[in-house]
């Protein structure tokens, strides 16, 4: 057991520093910088955070307790490849979608439990990532293949 438990430590040690020296480029995040951050998903207009630093790809959406209905956090990087990610310290389940260059979806990763260092991964190499309420993807039909669209043009209506 403690065996397993040292191999884990390393695995998770090995992934938290492969994350941090992976630095998005301003290339990838200059085209986001100061628009609104919107996407559309199945007719659906989504409100986004986007995970900029390596600070934020770090802490995602850790330790919020709930999350808008129709609000989610974006990931972003400047070249597609397998990406994994986990729960470690997120108190709410998520609906992780794995998105291509191209912006279409690769696969979704339903309800991930809360609270678990489960690595959910990408069915092929993703450029986006996208967090949104657990069940979400479900609910609106979201399947992989289908087109996410990014509209920045468009200003955040209070």
């Amino acid at each position: 057991m403690k065996n397993k438990l040292f191999y884990l430590k390393i695995f998770f040690g090995i992934f938290f520093l492969l994350a941090l020296v992976n630095p998005l480029s301003q290339r990838a995040l200059g085209q986001f910088a100061s628009e609104a951050h919107f996407i559309e998903i199945k007719s659906q207009k989504f409100n986004l955070e986007l995970a900029k630093s390596r600070a934020e790809w770090m802490k995602g959406l850790m330790f919020r307790r709930k999350l808008a209905p129709r609000a989610g956090m974006l990931f972003i990087s400047d070249h597609e490849e397998p990406r994994a990610f986990w729960m470690k310290n997120t108190l709410i389940p998520l609906d992780m979608v794995f998105i291509s260059k191209d912006r279409r979806v690769i696969n979704i990763v339903a309800n991930a439990k809360p609270l678990t260092l489960e690595a959910r991964r990408s069915k092929k190499p993703a450029m986006y990532v996208l967090e949104i309420n657990g069940g979400v993807a479900k609910e609106i039909g979201l399947n992989p293949g289908d087109q996410i669209r990014f509209l920045f043009d468009q200003k955040k209506k209070k």
